[in-house]
């Protein structure tokens, strides 16, 4: 039960930055060989992320949630995964709000934004096997 509840944190956070960043990547900003060049790197941003940061991450929650059964469900965010958090988040804000070229500023987030989204998503099936 605490691993899809954690599973369901990183599905929302997946489909906040999915809301956000498909727009941009149907959008009329984007022709057809930059949407499928965009398409391709979010593939490898997905797998990349997921492979690299996302499923340690997953990982060594998964063992601190296995580790104190009784502990409640937040002792999960330790200050490490809450730095994560932070500074993915601020990245995102920055990309946001930060004055530069607006063509760039919407590949940015058309790339960037599915492709964590899609590495939430990948790396939360560890959470879903939790005890098994």
């Amino acid at each position: 039960m605490r691993g899809a509840l954690m599973a369901v944190n990183w599905w929302i956070a997946a489909a906040v930055l999915l809301y956000r960043g498909i727009p941009h990547l149907l959008g009329e900003g984007l022709s057809d060989a930059e949407r499928f060049t965009s398409i391709v790197l979010i593939a490898v941003i997905a797998i990349g992320k997921s492979r690299s940061v996302l499923d340690r991450a997953a990982q060594r929650s998964v063992h601190r949630l296995e580790s104190q059964p009784l502990a409640p469900i937040w002792n999960v965010y330790t200050i490490r995964l809450l730095a994560l958090i932070f500074f993915m988040s601020l990245i995102g804000v920055l990309i946001r709000s930060t004055p530069y070229d607006l063509e760039i500023k919407n590949h940015l987030i058309a790339v960037l934004y599915p492709g964590i989204g899609l590495a939430l998503l990948r790396s939360s099936r560890l959470f879903l096997h939790m005890g098994k």
